[in-house]
């Protein structure tokens, strides 16, 4: 396939989506992941319950990814927290500051 001079191969750019960058990771490492990923799912089937239902989260994890977790922080009563900054330490005050104590 021939060129013109000054015209693009590739004219839509290079793919750099998250998403294409996984296909071509998957693709690459899937033989293996397969491979483990079937050991994982002998251990679901397992009689010990602990192993079968860590084995179950494991798997899903990796199907779907690990949940979300979310965190809130409030006040007292649930008020919004304030945060006030004067000014930020210097490394020698922040070592100075909180530097283990000493044992006697």
């Amino acid at each position: 396939m021939t060129f013109k001079k000054g015209q693009s191969g590739n004219p839509e750019g290079l793919n750099t989506s998250s998403a294409h960058r996984n296909k071509i990771l998957r693709d690459k490492l899937m033989p293996e992941a397969d491979k483990l990923f079937k050991q994982l799912m002998k251990h679901v089937k397992s009689e010990d319950e602990a192993i079968s239902l860590n084995a179950t989260k494991d798997a899903l994890d990796r199907l779907y990814g690990k949940a979300m977790a979310s965190v809130e922080m409030s006040g007292p009563d649930g008020s919004p927290l304030a945060l006030m900054l004067e000014r930020a330490l210097s490394a020698d005050e922040f070592a100075t500051k909180f530097a283990p104590k000493a044992e006697e």
